[in-house]
Formats: C-alpha cells, sequence, structure tokens
C-alpha cells in the first residue's frame, strides 16, 4: 500500500483562506492552530519517497516505449488544445 503523505495548509494558500473568511472589517477564523508550510517543501519531502505507479517502483525508462517506439501522428500538445473548451 503506498504511504499516506499529510501536509497541511500552504502558506501560499493563507491569503485565500483570510479573504474567504473576511465580512467587512471582521475575520472570522476558527480557534483551531494551524502550522502552514511552503509548497516547495512539500514537494522537496515527497520526491524522497520512493513513488509507486499502480503498485509498482519505477524509473527513468518505465514509462517509456523503448529504443523503437511505434509513436501515434497526434502529439500531446494538439490532443490538449483540442480538449480544452475555448471560450
Amino acid at each position: 500500500m503506498p504511504p499516506i503523505v499529510r501536509a497541511t495548509q500552504f502558506f501560499e494558500f493563507v491569503g485565500g483562506i483570510a479573504q474567504s473568511a473576511t465580512d467587512g472589517q471582521t475575520v472570522r477564523l476558527p480557534p483551531a492552530l494551524m502550522q502552514p508550510i511552503v509548497s516547495d517543501d512539500v514537494a522537496a519531502t515527497l520526491t524522497k519517497i520512493h513513488a509507486r505507479y499502480f503498485g509498482i517502483e519505477v524509473n527513468d525508462q518505465s514509462l517509456t516505449p523503448g529504443d523503437h517506439p511505434r509513436l501515434g501522428p497526434t502529439r500531446f500538445e494538439d490532443w490538449l488544445s483540442r480538449s480544452i473548451p475555448q471560450g
């Protein structure tokens, strides 16, 4: 079973949390302690964990087609540009 990594709120969200709890000049927050963390520190910690992909460990070659692949004509960026709703 893959490890579960829990993180508190990110520093980057503190402004949004305060804004969403603000009504005029009043800020309403629950009386709960919080220890935020910067998202870069969470990412750095996650890179130290040997992540699994559908239960198996992967390396730089695990999800690539090998030396002589048969590639389809549609490139990812072309597919993505057609898949995102315009407007």
